[in-house]
């Protein structure tokens, strides 16, 4: 499923950047929240599973530098001088 949804998501994040940022925070969390769920009875991967669980913190604390400001229209209004 994650091969049709991340390339969905770098486009969305283009073409319309609220819908890519939203798509993408449920991906991240969605694919942690699978994790900590299945991982205990299929094997666990303590070093994987941190860095996963990193990479979401990370995520979450920055994914408000990617959120568009009111107005924004994807590429035409992304790249500015």
């Amino acid at each position: 499923m994650l091969t049709f949804l991340d390339p969905l998501a770098a486009v969305l994040l283009l073409a319309r950047p609220r819908l890519g940022v939203m798509l993408m925070v449920t991906i991240v969390t969605g694919d942690v929240a699978l994790n900590v769920w299945a991982c205990p009875t299929r094997g666990f991967q303590v070093g994987a599973f941190v860095a996963q669980s990193l990479f979401l913190l990370f995520f979450l604390m920055t994914v408000r530098l990617a959120w568009p400001r009111r107005g924004s229209s994807g590429l035409s209004e992304g790249i500015r001088p």
